[in-house]
């Protein structure tokens, strides 16, 4: 029973080397800060969809699949191959207009809600007028009567000054 192939521990030894846990670290670091960077230059995760969508939409669905026929298709006439042809032209343009328009939303956002790479809010918009009901319910309380327990308060003061000036007190006696 000597140990050849097949069984248990040990078999993959030889596949696994010591740069393995240097390539995956590396890896992994280079794909974290791919997304630390794709996260903070697109503000919304909206944008980040759409640019995407811009520049993988047609080439996985027009582009891929006129390539493949193209490929196949070779040895045969090349007549066949212009309505592919104009395909892959069709396809390159939608890339194009897609990555274009989704950079623009990109850029409009950054000056709408602030710059990538900034924790900065962008200035305030004012606040709206106030509804007209507002502004009439404020000019009738500016002419109103003072409130009930403001005229409590006033009488209090005066007699207070009343009885400083009688009595000569700064403060009246305490009751």
């Amino acid at each position: 029973g000597g140990g050849g192939g097949g069984g248990g521990g040990g078999g993959g030894e030889g596949v696994r080397g010591p740069s393995c846990g240097v390539e995956w670290l590396l890896l992994t670091t280079a794909v974290t800060a791919l997304a630390w960077v794709v996260a903070n230059a697109v503000p919304f995760f909206q944008d980040l969809v759409g640019l995407i969508g811009g520049t993988t939409q047609a080439p996985l669905t027009l582009l891929l699949p006129a390539l493949l026929y193209r490929r196949a298709a070779w040895p045969l006439r090349r007549s066949r191959n212009v309505g592919s042809a104009a395909v892959v032209v069709v396809s390159a343009a939608l890339v194009a207009y897609g990555t274009l328009g989704a950079v623009g939303n990109i850029i409009s956002d950054w000056h709408n809600h602030g710059t990538p790479f900034s924790c900065a809010l962008p200035p305030a918009a004012p606040p709206p007028p106030p509804p007209a009901y507002l502004e009439r319910w404020h000019r009738r309380a500016l002419r109103a009567p003072p409130a009930p327990h403001t005229r409590a308060r006033r009488r209090d003061t005066l007699l207070r000054a009343q009885h400083s000036d009688v009595v000569g007190d700064a403060e009246p006696p305490a009751s």
